[in-house]
């Protein structure tokens, strides 16, 4: 809608920055508060929370688009970036406990639903606004919250938390049954023994792990913001044509779509670390390429933008599914939805700070600034990724003897001679805040 609301409001390229960083913004400083909630209340008020927000948010837009800037993100930005924080570690976290052994995979499917809305409600965007019919953004806004509204109610009737096992009574045993006590007490402690370890959030908190994928996803907004803020208005400043580029849009939803499903497959195949350097290598080199597929001509150009479009969109769905992904690995499936909302609260200042600087600047002409900066984070996000420790890493699994264990001193937990995590099991049934 960027592109729409940009001519109707009669703003500049810089400005919708705002938009896409403000949502992030706000989906971030409430992703964490979702998590407690969930965990000292039920999971459903957040549900209803998230979709009183983020459908609400849309609702109103309707009215606040022709207000201007100010009402329109109240609305558009900040009430939908809350209703999409609140539940969304939670649904991951929820969703992903019923398949243990497929976390990534179950991640990347949810996160999908993210790409595959825009293939959804991108061409009924076309249809409402057709021929660049400016009047009809309000009854847009109208019909796609209404849309959301009931995709969700869907939703939160669907959604259910995975039972807790049962424990046996054997108050009432007869002495003919303590054979099967017996084996039983000793399943158990299989079980605990088998029982993934958990941090608690203090614990999570004195790692060195937790810091680098804080600042990796501080350096991966960069170019989430600017890629998502832009890449049409890229397309319009070098003369290709609406009617090109809508279909390009349309299409990146796909490419977002399946990638979101592929790197949580490549991530139970290779862990995290292996597909986490892959898509930040893949990125960097697309992102600093970008800005000159339109120096040529468009029989060349046309296709070039249409073909690093994708790759870029396929790339950035990655760090959707493998930030999250590497939080249940590293920190334990217990108090996940509010440790990956911690480190997700990155998000806030890096969008936030991005939209001020870029807000200001007419980037018609910058484009090889704009991107290689996107490129640059990429860059840096990557070496800081060589550090995290994967105890299952492969094919990259060098990197832990090379650079990660040189953090190991300050990993909480991680007994450094022997390099075995030494966080009890029992940990998993702390609260996330306590001390």
């Amino acid at each position: 809608m960027n592109p729409y609301v940009q001519d109707y409001m009669n703003i500049s390229s810089g400005q919708t920055t705002w938009f896409s960083s403000t949502i992030l913004a706000c989906q971030a400083v409430f992703m964490p508060l979702g998590g407690f909630i969930a965990s000292k209340i039920s999971y459903r008020w957040v549900l209803l929370a998230g979709m009183l927000f983020s459908s609400g948010g849309i609702l109103l837009t309707s009215l606040t688009v022709q207000h201007g800037l100010g009402p329109y993100i109240a609305t558009y930005c900040i009430c939908f970036g809350i209703g999409m924080g609140l539940p969304y570690s939670v649904i991951f976290s929820i969703a992903s406990s019923w398949f243990p052994n497929s976390r990534a995979t179950v991640v990347g499917i949810i996160a999908s639903g993210f790409g595959l809305g825009a293939l959804i409600f991108i061409p009924i965007q076309k249809e409402i606004i057709y021929s660049n019919n400016l009047d009809n953004i309000p009854k847009a806004f109208l019909i796609l919250g209404g849309i959301v509204l009931g995709l969700e109610i869907i939703g939160t009737l669907l959604l259910r938390e995975r039972p807790m096992e049962k424990n046996i009574d054997f108050d009432n045993v007869t002495d003919g049954d303590m054979t099967m006590k017996h084996f039983s007490e000793e399943k158990e402690e299989i079980s605990t023994a088998n029982r993934p370890r958990s941090y608690t959030v203090k614990q999570a908190l004195q790692s060195i792990d937790f810091y680098i994928l804080w600042f990796i996803v501080f350096l991966d907004i960069i170019p989430v913001v600017l890629l998502t803020s832009t890449y049409k208005i890229f397309g319009l400043d070098i003369g290709y044509e609406e009617n090109f580029l809508t279909p390009i849009a349309t299409c990146t939803s796909v490419f977002n779509c399946l990638g979101r499903v592929f790197w949580g497959f490549m991530v139970d195949k290779f862990s995290l670390k292996c597909p986490m350097m892959t898509f930040l290598f893949i990125w960097a080199a697309v992102f600093f390429s970008f800005p000159y597929v339109g120096n040529g001509s468009k029989a060349v150009g046309q296709p070039l933008y249409a073909i690093f479009t994708f790759i870029l969109f396929f790339s950035l769905s990655a760090h959707f599914v493998i930030i999250p992904t590497a939080c249940n690995r590293i920190f334990g499936p217990q108090n996940m939805a509010t440790i990956y909302g911690i480190i997700y609260f990155a998000t806030s200042p890096s969008a936030l700070i991005t939209a001020s600087i870029v807000s200001g600047t007419k980037l018609q002409g910058h484009w090889i600034e704009v991107y290689s900066s996107c490129g640059a984070a990429c860059v840096v996000a990557l070496i800081l990724s060589l550090f995290l420790r994967d105890k299952d890493a492969k094919c990259l699994g060098f990197t832990n003897r090379i650079c990660a264990n040189a953090c190991n001193p300050c990993r909480k937990g991680l007994d450094v001679d022997t390099q075995i995590d030494v966080i009890n099991s029992e940990d998993v049934s702390s609260p996330p805040w306590n001390d």
